[in-house]
């Protein structure tokens, strides 16, 4: 039952983040009952206005425009291409757009300490892949960060809740920091990487965050 869920989740957003990009922000806000990129905003709190950040998998580019307002020189890569076209229309009418690129998290085409945040809003499986990690340690600069949204709990008595709970216990996957830990705990080679797991409560739930600091 687990596997099978687990493929049916990523055939379902395999294809809303590519052949269905335009229905994506629709189905979003329907899925989490209006709330989600209210909690994709609260990333906004790791955000220097000095930082130059880069995005990985801005999507629609809702993130993308709040830091873009703030004033930061920002990056983005998204590896759809109708997430980039959405995207590009969205900003396209604000100062100094930021540079937007077609890749993927695992061969960032930035420069050694380039890059002082790196954000992400609940991201596949790259965030997990240890050469993932290694682009981080190359592309950040002395002190920088990478913080990505991973998850959200769903402990309130809605309907909405209860059935996110039910699939969670059906596949065996417990939102909270323990369960995130896990992928972690062998991360030898990597000493110039303080990896964190923390959680912020936003709207009574808990927000858990992944936060990967370059010494």
């Amino acid at each position: 039952m687990k596997n099978l869920l687990q493929k049916l989740f990523r055939f379902f957003y395999k294809n809303l983040y590519h052949s269905f990009a335009f229905a994506y922000n629709r189905i979003a806000l329907l899925v989490s009952a209006g709330e989600w990129f209210d909690w994709v905003k609260q990333t906004l709190q790791f955000v220097d206005e000095k930082s130059i950040v880069l995005e990985i998998g801005f999507g629609t580019g809702i993130l993308f425009e709040e830091i873009s307002k703030l004033g930061n020189k920002i990056f983005g890569i998204d590896e759809s291409q109708n997430m980039i076209d959405i995207t590009k229309k969205r900003i396209l009418p604000l100062d100094g757009v930021p540079k937007i690129v077609r890749g993927i998290a695992k061969y960032l085409p930035y420069s050694h300490d380039s890059i002082d945040l790196i954000v992400a809003t609940f991201p596949s499986e790259y965030v997990f892949d240890f050469s993932f990690l290694a682009e981080i340690e190359r592309v950040l600069t002395r002190g920088g960060m990478f913080v990505s949204l991973l998850g959200v709990s769903f402990n309130k008595s809605t309907f909405l809740d209860i059935f996110y709970r039910s699939l969670n216990y059906i596949s065996g996957h417990k939102m909270d920091k323990d369960n995130f830990k896990k992928y972690f705990k062998n991360t030898n080679g990597f000493e110039k990487l303080k990896i964190d797991l923390i959680s912020r409560e936003y709207n009574k739930r808990s927000l858990y965050f992944l936060t990967i600091k370059k010494l």
